[in-house]
């Protein structure tokens, strides 16, 4: 009975409607009430989110300085040692001593102004990095304010895990300084060796030319060439032509006048069947086949380090003939007549025939002969064959003895060249070893931070305001006075590597406000054009330092005869190419969300350890006890605020001063906007706040 009043045939009654659209409209406005409140609560869990990626990015911005003083730290370390390697090159090039005293002095300024920086360095990013635990409370404190309205009063504290760093050192560079001793110590003994060097290099230079022109280089007027081609028609294969003296050498002469006397000793021919051209045809080819068997035993022994040469010389006259093997062989035929005994230039002679023994042109000259009606044969016969041809430009063997000459003065050029010049190397070999301990310590040193907040950050936000929320959804259904408690939000960040398009962007920033050109020149502009591609391309690591040595050896003429200045760049070159350097790592940290677990699971400091511990006491619904707080307390305490309040939106952490043109650059990092007298009270009561919430001292529900 009591469901039928209530329905019949046709559908509900006017009561059951009422009843039905009064539970329906009282749980919509409930609904939406409930949903306004966790709106509103909600919201705190974006505040807290923007606090601890506010606070995790001061870090970012610090680990930013410290990479920039790194950079300057590094280029300045190998800027040093590359311009003093450029001047201890240029020690080598007589003429440019000049450039490498200005080299030397840029050098010894630079690595100057590198340990002066590495000391305000190592002080301003320590104090710096004392600072960041309160600079990342204030800034996440700040952003929080910032969302604060007029039924809202947050209040965020942030603690960056670890929440001490470790401290920062950075020393002086021993090895450059070892570098700039050696250098300095080294610098009159080189100059004077490469200038020893030079003189003997000149000398030896100049004969090298001589013989080259006597050889070949003159051609197509005389030489030994042009002589061998027309005198003996022989083949190219055997008088080959050099159009350079850097690519001819002594050897290829002491061939070619080898090939020059067997071809004519076995192609000699008279001009003409008359006894006197048979008999000068016959003592030529006895003075051809003698100068081939002297020849052989020649030589050219040439090193890098050493040279020596023996070019024999052939007679081309009677006193030098007697001083020959072959004044004492029995070469001419002997005849015994009526009226004595007579020697003969050669066994064709008419008056030859019936031979008894043979002769020489000693016991011709000793006498008891009669001379040869036919070939008229005298001991001047033999000693004159050469005479005319070794003393006109027209005959071979005056310009073998050019040859043999010059083959002469260069070994005594070279006697006094190769010491002067390997002292020399040795030298800049010596320094050579300094520059690569330097470059190595300078690729193993890097500025290394492990500051405060290096690994992330816990943001913990608390919303003081209480009141009760707006009225939108009050009504009969709702009731418009519940008030809203305390509301906490916890929030953790982590600092991300986020690779940069461009490396040197914020390197290259450095330079931005310093004109780098038209100040100096000469030398001076070389060691800054060093430093600044060194600073420039800080990312490209070995690229780099050869950019950077390119620079310093641009303009050193290294021109010299003794080869040394070309020598010591490519040894210099060597050095830089084992250097190794690695590119520093450009990418920036950016603070990414994360979970607080994930933020404080690595850290063993006193407050990752009692975070942890207050996450799971809060899971299992006890209340914690103690606080969080205190070692961030402590670190505030410590933080010098007279220092920071006159920043002006930026620290300076050093100061540095460009070499050569003595201008000073900042390395500063920007301050959060809100550091002013207020800022410690401001910090310190968000603290307490949220620690006496944390500690149970409110009658609140505890944060979970």
């Amino acid at each position: 009975m009591g469901v039928e009043l209530f329905r019949d045939e046709e559908g509900f009654t006017t009561v059951g409607m009422a009843v039905a659209m009064l539970l329906s409209l009282a749980l919509l406005f409930s609904a939406a009430h409930v949903y306004e409140l966790n709106t509103r609560t909600a919201e705190i869990q974006e505040v807290a989110d923007a606090s601890a990626l506010a606070a995790a990015s001061v870090t970012g911005e610090f680990m930013i300085a410290v990479a920039l003083c790194d950079a300057v730290v590094l280029s300045f370390t190998l800027a040093s040692a590359v311009t003093m390697g450029a001047g201890a090159v240029a020690l080598c090039i007589p003429g440019a001593q000049g450039v490498a005293a200005k080299l030397l002095d840029a050098g010894s300024s630079i690595l100057s102004h590198r340990n002066s920086f590495a000391e305000k360095v190592s002080q301003g990013l320590n104090r710096l990095q004392q600072a960041l635990p309160f600079l990342c409370a204030l800034n996440a404190a700040a952003v929080a304010a910032a969302n604060n309205g007029p039924s809202d009063r947050f209040v965020a504290v942030a603690i960056p895990v670890p929440l001490e760093g470790k401290p920062i050192a950075v020393g002086a560079a021993a090895a450059c300084e070892s570098l700039e001793e050696a250098v300095q110590s080294s610098a009159d003994d080189l100059a004077a060796q490469a200038a020893a060097a030079e003189e003997a290099a000149e000398q030896a230079n100049a004969a090298k030319l001589r013989g080259f022109m006597a050889d070949c280089g003159a051609n197509p007027e005389y030489c030994q060439y042009q002589r061998a081609q027309r005198l003996a028609g022989l083949p190219d294969s055997q008088n080959p032509l050099y159009h350079s003296a850097d690519t001819w050498s002594f050897s290829v002469a002491l061939e070619r006048a080898r090939a020059y006397y067997r071809y004519r000793a076995a192609h000699e021919a008279p001009a003409a069947d008359t006894v006197e051209e048979q008999s000068n045809a016959a003592l030529r080819r006895i003075f051809y086949r003698y100068a081939a068997e002297q020849l052989e035993e020649g030589y050219v022994r040439e090193s890098e380090g050493s040279f020596s040469a023996n070019f024999p010389l052939l007679f081309s006259k009677t006193a030098e003939l007697r001083e020959c093997s072959l004044y004492d062989q029995p070469l001419f035929p002997v005849t015994e007549t009526g009226d004595g005994t007579v020697m003969h230039a050669y066994a064709g002679c008419p008056q030859a025939g019936g031979a008894v023994r043979s002769g020489s042109v000693a016991q011709l000259e000793a006498g008891g002969f009669q001379e040869c009606p036919t070939c008229k044969f005298r001991p001047s016969d033999l000693g004159d064959v050469a005479s005319m041809t070794a003393r006109v430009e027209t005959g071979f063997e005056y310009h073998y003895r050019q040859v043999a000459q010059a083959a002469r003065d260069y070994e005594e050029a070279r006697r006094q060249l190769d010491p002067a010049q390997q002292e020399a190397k040795d030298t800049f070999s010596r320094i050579g070893d300094f520059l690569k301990e330097t470059l190595a310590e300078a690729a193993d040193f890097r500025i290394e931070a492990q500051p405060p907040g290096g690994t992330g950050c816990v943001a913990m936000v608390v919303n003081l305001a209480t009141g009760v929320p707006s009225g939108n959804f009050s009504s009969s259904f709702a009731s418009p006075q519940e008030r809203l408690g305390l509301r906490v939000a916890v929030s953790g960040a982590l600092l991300k590597e986020d690779a940069a398009e461009d490396g040197g962007t914020v390197i290259t920033a450095l330079l931005d406000d310093v004109d780098t050109s038209g100040f100096v020149g000469g030398a001076g502009q070389l060691a800054l054009n060093c430093w600044s591609a060194l600073l420039s391309a800080y990312g490209s690591g070995q690229q780099a330092l050869f950019a950077g040595m390119e620079q310093a050896l641009n303009g050193i003429p290294l021109l010299g005869s003794s080869g040394l200045g070309g020598w010591a760049r490519g040894k210099l070159e060597d050095v830089v190419e084992v250097a190794g350097l690695q590119p520093a790592n450009l990418a920036a940290l950016k603070p990414a969300l994360a979970g607080t677990a994930e933020v404080v699971a690595g850290d063993s400091d006193t407050f990752a350890v009692e975070f942890r511990q207050l996450q799971q006491t809060a899971l299992r619904g006890s209340t914690p006890t103690g606080t969080v707080f205190d070692g961030l307390m402590a670190g505030i305490d410590g933080t010098d605020m007279g220092a920071w309040l006159s920043g002006e939106g930026e620290i300076t952490v050093a100061t540095f001063t460009v070499p050569i043109l003595e201008t000073e650059v900042p390395v500063t990092l920007a301050l959060p906007p809100s550091v002013g007298l207020a800022a410690r009270s401001w910090v310190e009561s968000a603290i307490a706040a949220l620690n006496g919430l944390v500690s149970g001292g409110r009658d609140q529900r505890v944060w979970q």
